[in-house]
């Protein structure tokens, strides 16, 4: 008698928990009639010279709906600048000597360094936004761009190594302008 009791709620909660993934749009889609991105969002094209970040986000309240997309298009715009710096300087170890090489290693996988980068496109300007409603929810999406020749590399790089050890931290200071250089002559 009690496993059909649960059974039966076990299948109900089964059952209700399929419809509700079809009929809404859980955590990765949006069900609503406006679930069209824009097509400048959709492109998401980026002027020559220049990293982008994208981001849409749904809310009850417009303004929260507008902070959280222009947060996940900044989160997407320092990854974007995390993996050009990652990529570029990781192509160029084989130019640097002794433990040079590990220690730039520690510093771009560090916790460090990301923050640094985050820091670093925080307030980028918002290239593109446009907003709607849809079932009485608010959507918005935002793009953010960042000139590469405007990235403080060696600002980035100062900060983040102050976490690593002092030998390291030398290695970095003492390299550093070649980190800049092999990314501004990318």
């Amino acid at each position: 008698m009690y496993l059909r009791i649960v059974l039966k709620y076990l299948i109900t909660s089964l059952l209700i928990l399929f419809l509700s993934s079809c009929v809404g749009g859980g955590a990765g889609g949006v069900a609503d009639s406006c679930a069209k991105d824009p097509k400048w969002y959709s492109n998401e094209e980026c002027p020559k010279n220049h990293l982008c970040g994208f981001g849409s986000a749904g809310s009850g309240n417009k303004s929260t709906a507008e902070f959280k997309s222009k947060s996940l298009a900044r989160n997407d715009l320092a990854a974007a600048v995390s993996q050009v710096v990652i990529r570029e300087l990781t192509s160029g170890f084989e130019e640097l000597e002794g433990d040079a090489e590990e220690a730039w290693e520690k510093m771009l996988n560090s916790d460090n360094f990301v923050t640094s980068v985050n820091r670093e496109v925080a307030n980028s300007l918002v290239a593109q936004k446009e907003n709607a409603v849809c079932d009485g929810k608010n959507w918005y999406w935002a793009s953010v761009k960042k000139d590469l020749d405007g990235v403080n590399y060696a600002k980035i790089f100062s900060e983040a190594a102050t976490q690593l050890s002092k030998s390291d931290q030398e290695y970095i200071e003492a390299t550093k302008d070649w980190a800049s250089d092999k990314l501004s002559n990318r």
